[in-house]
């Protein structure tokens, strides 16, 4: 604060003292045979190339995070700049790798890659200039920022689809999700994916896996192209959430354009899932309904009784053949032939005569 008042009160003064240490540091390194690495913003995002003759300090390495795009490429060689994304500057972050720049990204969990380049633990020192490039540097939330929920921090998403036959594909859904993903700077840390399975069921193995790594708090976000994808079932989807509640995961439904991380979002994402649970059951009643119908005017309801040939199958057991030979040759099912071709056996209760036991 004392620097921040010296600087608005008398900035000439402050650049004067400031290029006296500059040099005070220089003449030491060069008397120890070291090199300085000196990072000017302490406190303030400043074009320190403008302000200062830096090209006087040739014995210093000079360093800085910037989230002005225009200082890219603007700075001598010995002062370097890494990018710092933010909220509003996911665009110049894209242009700044593609030109080698490296990105400073906040994360609460660190992720191996993010915006297709290799991630780097920007926390083991502070020496950018050290840095490979082109990469992501992860640094992890410090004071006040820990609780940021602005969506500065970078979390973890989690991405559920589903389809509920083997003929659909979820790869639609996992496009707009994976895109979505990318342009709100979401890591994705894995994607659960049920293929042919109904969401009326409270248990399926990648919701399953979902559920057990929310519980471990693997992820932030949980993101699903669209609520009924998650869940049919009201009861299921309240619970789901309540518990996604209680452990500080947010849940985001991108074709309804529904975040739960919001009051209002929450209670419209339960009002809309009440909607398609009432939907669904009266779907089921109507159907119900036109089965009883149909069994009220004669219909026969379910498969027709296949037609075979007792005797028949009885005869072929005589011979010896099995079950599956003898529902092959008569073009029917082993369930039927064992079942028509049963053979009855004597009681215990009743004792043979004397010519059945001779």
């Amino acid at each position: 604060m004392e620097k921040t008042r010296f600087w608005f009160a008398d900035r000439q003064g402050f650049l004067e003292l400031l290029k006296a240490d500059l040099a005070k540091v220089g003449r030491l390194a060069v008397k120890n045979s070291r090199r300085a690495a000196v990072r000017l913003n302490v406190f303030s995002d400043l074009p320190w190339e403008r302000l200062l003759d830096l090209e006087t300090f040739p014995e210093i390495q000079f360093y800085d995070y910037t989230k002005i795009a225009k200082r890219l490429g603007q700075t001598p060689k010995h002062y370097y700049l890494t990018f710092s994304l933010s909220e509003a500057n996911e665009t110049e972050a894209s242009q700044a790798l593609a030109k080698s720049f490296n990105i400073a990204v906040p994360f609460r969990e660190k992720p191996t890659q993010f915006l297709g380049q290799p991630v780097i633990d920007g926390d083991t020192h502070d020496y950018r200039f050290l840095d490979d490039r082109p990469a992501i540097v992860a640094l992890k939330p410090k004071g006040l920022a820990k609780n940021d929920t602005t969506g500065f921090i970078l979390e973890p998403c989690a991405i559920d689809a589903r389809v509920s036959t083997t003929e659909q594909s979820t790869e639609p859904q996992l496009l707009d999700l994976r895109r979505y993903a990318d342009q709100r700077c979401w890591d994705v840390y894995q994607i659960y994916d049920d293929q042919g399975v109904s969401g009326t069921r409270d248990s399926r193995p990648a919701l399953d896996a979902l559920m057990n790594d929310a519980r471990k708090r693997r992820f932030d976000v949980i993101l699903v192209w669209r609520f009924d994808r998650f869940s049919r079932s009201t009861k299921h989807l309240v619970l789901a959430l309540e518990e996604f509640k209680n452990l500080g995961i947010d849940f985001v439904s991108y074709q309804e354009n529904i975040d739960t991380s919001s009051p209002l979002g929450a209670a419209i994402f339960t009002i809309i899932s009440a909607v398609a649970q009432l939907e669904r059951d009266i779907i089921a009643e109507r159907v119900k309904a036109g089965l009883r119908r149909a069994r009220a005017n004669g219909s026969k309801i379910g498969r027709p009784t296949a037609k075979v040939d007792r005797d028949r199958i009885l005869e072929l057991r005589q011979e010896g053949l099995r079950l599956r030979q003898i529902a092959e040759r008569l073009s029917v099912s082993k369930s039927t032939v064992a079942r028509e071709g049963e053979i009855p056996r004597p009681r215990l209760s009743q004792k043979p005569s004397d010519s059945e036991a001779l």
